[in-house]
């Protein structure tokens, strides 16, 4: 497929699925926000799905309603989720990297989720706390977090082995 297309593409998934989300009662809603965007590179390939990722982030930022529950603009960018939304791109990579160099199998896919996943958590931390949040309040968000976080890699592992199945099968 065309280095192009699968930018446009990927766009597209991860502008689409991005602004829904699932209520879990208990914890905090599963955004399809971080299954897009780690998804897509893992798809097609890290270098279309990073400039995926910056094209959505910029789109989001000029005001088009991208983000998690449909919200843009560059309020996101301030605010507590700035880590997270930035996190987008070193996650996307490490996902579309190690997607790139592993063979076609459910465990590989699903552990590269888990790892891009960390990373995304990992700079959404650092977001939190350059916003003053305390060890124990985002200890809160982490803990919630990671039950959605388990199931959209469950299935974002499944999403990604019959799409690279059917592609071979297809070559």
């Amino acid at each position: 497929m065309n280095f192009w297309l699968r930018i446009v593409l990927g766009t597209i998934i991860i502008a689409l699925a991005s602004p829904h989300s699932f209520n879990m009662p208990g914890y905090v809603p599963i955004t399809l926000q971080s299954l897009a965007v780690i998804l897509t590179p893992m798809i097609f390939g890290w270098r279309s799905g990073v400039i995926s990722i910056f094209i959505y982030l910029v789109l989001g930022a000029i005001g088009l309603p991208v983000f998690a529950n449909f919200s843009s603009g560059l309020d996101p960018f301030y605010g507590k989720t700035v880590g997270f939304l930035l996190g987008f791109l070193p996650a996307g990579f490490v996902a579309g990297w190690w997607a790139e160099k592993c063979k076609v199998q459910y465990a590989r896919y699903f552990f590269i989720f888990i790892g891009a996943h960390l990373v995304l958590m990992l700079c959404g931390v650092f977001g939190l706390l350059a916003h003053g949040l305390t060890f124990n309040s985002i200890w809160e968000v982490v803990l919630y977090l990671f039950p959605g976080l388990m199931i959209k890699s469950f299935f974002g592992a499944i999403l990604v082995l019959i799409v690279k199945i059917k592609t071979t099968a297809n070559s």
